[in-house]
């Protein structure tokens, strides 16, 4: 395999797009993604809570978003989601656990 191609498969694969120089994008969508992302993001405010209070209010906006997406069963806004991410993992210190939970949801929202 040439160097940069990588193969990650985190879930049931929906679609495929094929794109240049023969990469081939896999997207994973679907109930266990978004239900993931929900309890991940439940995980993120508690987390945050106990490690950085100042960022509570971003880490329920994820939460809220990502619930009334699912409630809905429509497309979370990816960008204000990623946003809020940014905001919380800009005021956390390096080693935190609410990182990785912050990786586990950018993933399942196809980040």
């Amino acid at each position: 395999m040439p160097s940069g191609d990588q193969f990650t498969f985190n879930g049931e694969i929906k679609n495929s797009v094929i794109g240049g120089s023969n990469n081939v994008q896999n997207n994973f969508t679907g109930a266990e993604s978004s239900a993931d992302a929900v309890r991940q993001a439940a995980q993120l405010i508690d987390l945050v809570q106990q490690e950085s209070p100042e960022l509570h209010t971003a880490a329920e906006a994820v939460h809220a978003e990502l619930v009334r997406a699912a409630e809905q069963r429509v497309s979370p806004d990816c960008g204000r989601i990623r946003s809020w991410l940014d905001t919380i993992v800009l005021g956390l210190t390096a080693g935190s656990s609410a990182l990785t939970l912050v990786q586990g949801i950018h993933q399942a929202i196809g980040g």
